[in-house]
């Protein structure tokens, strides 16, 4: 409940759509913003693919966007991102880790770049180990 009325308070300037995957996202009347998972958990030595959502008003809905992380990674971690510009609302982000990446939590920032406008999406990285995965029962 707070969350949604924590959403609520920060699109208050927005009007409400239905995305493709059922999922209540605001849609801005004016600019745009990235819209991605709260949290991603990856062990080390693999990859990772998550959605990266580009919501933008109507009178933005030709323009070019070029996707990005506008954060410094930790040592082992590369994100790229499929497509990484064009007339897109949806990107993957592709995220590796290296075998020799430090496990931990680390706060990534994910962007998309719109007219010479920049806005990203905080997610939390959680890097585990195997040994952390199996202990966990997951």
């Amino acid at each position: 409940m707070i969350i949604h009325l924590i959403t609520i308070l920060l699109f208050a300037n927005c009007i409400f759509s239905v995305s493709a995957n059922a999922q209540n996202f605001p849609t801005p009347k004016k600019g745009f913003f990235i819209v991605a998972d709260d949290s991603v958990v990856i062990e080390k030595g693999t990859l990772k693919k998550i959605n990266v959502s580009v919501l933008r008003a109507k009178g933005l809905s030709n323009e070019n966007v070029r996707m990005e992380t506008t954060s410094f990674l930790p040592d082992g971690v590369e994100i790229s991102f499929a497509p990484e510009r064009g007339d897109i609302d949806l990107s993957e982000a592709i995220i590796a880790v290296a075998p020799s990446t430090k496990v931990g939590s680390y706060f990534i920032v994910l962007s998309g770049t719109l007219q010479y406008k920049t806005k990203g999406r905080v997610i939390k990285l959680v890097v585990t180990d195997n040994a952390t995965v199996n202990a966990s029962g997951h």
